[in-house]
């Protein structure tokens, strides 16, 4: 059976870690941080298709609204949860 695929963005660490240890029994997690990092997430987006997006709203360099945008324009019926 297939794993289903969660990207988590959010720049703090230790909420990264926390979301990924509660998530990765389950789903194929993959954790991004930072701008450089959540632009990978949406390139990703149109390779990977995340199931999942669980994405911070208020993030240095480009924040979760800016993301949010990006990721329905590659992908309008993705489900990301702010």
């Amino acid at each position: 059976m297939e794993q289903g695929r969660v990207f988590i963005c959010d720049d703090q660490p230790e909420v990264l870690r926390l979301l990924e240890k509660m998530l990765a029994p389950h789903y194929a997690v993959h954790t991004f941080s930072g701008g450089a990092q959540l632009l990978r997430a949406v390139e990703e987006a149109r390779e990977e298709r995340p199931d999942l997006v669980l994405l911070d709203v208020k993030m240095p360099e480009i924040d979760g609204l800016e993301v949010l945008r990006r990721l329905k324009a590659i992908r309008s019926e993705l489900t990301v949860v702010m």
